[in-house]
């Protein structure tokens, strides 16, 4: 028996027809995406946003950020 590791794997092992596979495929493309956009900002990246939000930059900005990604879940990767 085939050891299925992967989409594409799962997908030949149950001879997905061509146009479920290619949809498949761009959903986990899509997904892969979005979660990327799931990481937290970086301390220069929170500076930017707060030198461009108000004049020479809000010092409380870092703690505003951090807690908005606390309430979304969005944290560190290990």
């Amino acid at each position: 028996m085939k050891v299925i590791h992967t989409l594409q794997d799962l997908c030949y092992a149950y001879n997905v027809a061509d146009p479920v596979r290619e949809m498949l495929f761009a959903l986990q493309d899509r997904i892969e995406e979005l979660e990327a956009q799931r990481k937290p900002l970086t301390d220069e990246e929170i500076w930017m946003l707060a030198t461009n939000c108000t004049i020479g930059g809000d010092p409380h900005m870092d703690k505003f950020a951090r807690a908005i990604e606390a309430a979304h879940g969005i944290k560190e990767q290990p």
